[in-house]
């Protein structure tokens, strides 16, 4: 079921608990007609590896708690998880769910099942403690960036497969662009008195509730642009807007060309 996809990303191997129930048998096997001597010789001269405890999932030595996955077994799930999402079996497995008219977020928690099993976790076990992560790591700064950067790549793959390679690669331009954008407009903000910048967050929250209670409000890069040179005259009425001191609308574009893409999402 899995062999297309350990041949690229290596996660079909063996889990440490395939791995120490095989040596167990090999040692057994061994030394059946070994005598007293504590232990069989192999065919090629060597000894035998010495079993080891087979680990559960939650057993591995950096578990936080009973009944949960460990902190390396989360991570090694999240970066080969990731991985899986370049492989073009993959992209293609998640295009023909889109076109036989499945959602593509079924098929992910497919291949996260059979990563799991991969991985020698029981899938309904590892899909569950997945869920709990948030809560059981909320303090692990590297567990919760994995798992963030998951989801975002998760949501992605689910888009180009949804979108198609062209339209795809069209959106993910109009994201840069938005990005930068956003980005000049947060070294301009970082110019301000620390009371200034937290005035003009909290008034740009206010104005996007308005747009819609719900907190999906979206504002295009030009209207928060707007907004932050209106709040700058609130803030000096009397001081005329000296060149220098502010970009005007042009230098906050940086000759970017403004699409529908160029949004920045404001949530609660």
């Amino acid at each position: 079921m899995f062999s297309w996809l350990s041949s690229v990303t290596g996660v079909g191997s063996a889990s440490p608990a395939d791995e120490d129930r095989g040596d167990e048998a090999g040692a057994a096997a061994a030394g059946g007609g070994g005598g007293g001597g504590g232990g069989g010789v192999s065919s090629d001269g060597e000894l035998p590896p010495q079993p080891s405890t087979p680990m559960t999932p939650g057993s591995d030595m950096s578990g936080q708690m009973a009944g949960m996955l460990g902190r390396a077994q989360l991570l090694e799930f999240f970066q080969q998880n990731m991985e899986l999402f370049d492989v073009p079996e993959v992209k293609k497995r998640l295009s023909d769910a889109v076109r036989a008219g499945r959602d593509p977020a079924a098929v992910t928690t497919e291949l996260q099942e059979e990563l799991l099993m991969a991985m020698g976790i029981e899938p309904k076990f590892g899909i569950e403690c997945l869920g709990r992560v948030s809560f059981c790591f909320k303090d692990d700064r590297e567990v919760m960036l994995k798992l963030y950067e998951l989801m975002a790549k998760e949501e992605l793959a689910c888009d180009e497969a949804e979108l198609g390679p062209k339209a795809f690669a069209e959106k993910m331009e109009q994201m840069r662009k938005a990005q930068e954008q956003q980005m000049v407009l947060l070294k301009q903000l970082q110019k301000q008195p620390i009371e200034a910048q937290r005035e003009f967050l909290s008034s740009l929250y206010s104005q996007s509730q308005v747009r819609n209670p719900q907190g999906e409000a979206t504002m295009t890069s030009q209207e928060i642009w707007d907004f932050f040179q209106e709040q700058h005259r609130q803030r000096q009425p009397h001081q005329p807007q000296h060149a220098g001191r502010q970009p005007n609308e042009q230098q906050f574009n940086s000759g970017l060309r403004q699409g529908p893409g160029a949004e920045l999402h404001q949530r609660c």
